[in-house]
């Protein structure tokens, strides 16, 4: 994640996406029948291996993604072999080309490629371009997919807003942490379903929002932040950077926005243009 120069964050665990990519080797990613849905998680088909000196908190509670995970997960993806990106709808049954990640993960010219692991152990990857993205403040981008991705793979997160949400609500927050424990250096996704919603953040963009008891490390950058209303799973937001005590930044998505630019209508004007739907 981005690193803050601020005293009170000396701590930051997340950093920068540029640093990141040097200390990163990538894998190739296999395409072929690896079985078990269990064992391809922990198969080098989705393996990258990405140093981290981070200790895991001793209140960390992440889950690590398996079969028996909630099934929206399958809409969280790594991007490259550094951060993490998530597809979006306006419905589960929406055919994807929209993703949203965090700006601080473009800072490199290499081409962006998202990969994806179904809830029957498909792997699923995508080319992609960026159709709109903010600064090291507005830290959020969109991408488009180099073509969809169908809802009967995977059903992208239905994009919501931050109106859902009141404060100490519960929010999950999942990305592909690197940490060394149960992110296993960035091969696993993790989520964190105890997240409490506190308020949005004065010191930073009007858009940032606070969350405690919350754990996520490098490389959930871009990851989604999830409300659920019982019956569905909206994404609220995206992951921005995190503290060693369990506090989480994310940029959340806005129905009435504060800042020079409307990227909540963003997103919705792109899912319209792009992503399609079965009759």
């Amino acid at each position: 994640m981005k690193v803050v120069l601020k005293a009170t964050f000396f701590f930051l665990i997340f950093i920068n996406a540029q640093a990141e990519c040097l200390n990163n080797k990538s894998v190739g990613i296999s395409t072929k029948d690896l079985g078990n849905f269990d064992v391809l998680l922990k198969n080098e088909a989705l393996n990258i291996t990405m140093k981290s000196n981070t200790v895991m908190h001793k209140d960390d509670d992440r889950e690590i993604r398996k079969k028996s995970s909630p099934k929206w997960l399958a809409a969280v993806g790594r991007l490259n072999n550094h951060c993490s990106a998530t597809l979006v709808g306006n419905d589960s049954d929406d055919n994807s080309r929209i993703a949203t990640t965090a700006f601080h993960c473009l800072k490199s010219d290499r081409p962006i490629i998202l990969s994806f692991l179904t809830n029957d152990g498909k792997i699923i990857t995508r080319k992609a371009t960026v159709l709109n993205k903010g600064n090291h403040i507005e830290d959020r981008a969109i991408l488009l997919l180099e073509s969809e991705i169908s809802h009967t793979d995977i059903e992208p997160l239905i994009l919501g807003d931050m109106s859902l949400v009141s404060e100490n609500d519960t929010l999950t927050a999942a990305g592909y942490s690197a940490d060394k424990e149960k992110g296993s250096g960035g091969k696993l996704l993790t989520f964190d379903s105890n997240c409490k919603f506190i308020s949005k953040d004065i010191e930073k963009s009007d858009n940032h929002i606070y969350l405690r008891d919350c754990f996520a490390y490098g490389g959930a950058s871009g990851g989604a932040i999830v409300y659920h209303d019982g019956e569905e799973s909206f994404i609220i937001g995206h992951l921005d950077e995190s503290t060693l005590e369990g506090g989480v930044y994310g940029y959340g998505y806005y129905e009435e926005f504060y800042s020079h630019e409307n990227f909540l209508e963003k997103i919705f004007d792109a899912m319209d243009t792009y992503n399609s739907y079965d009759d």
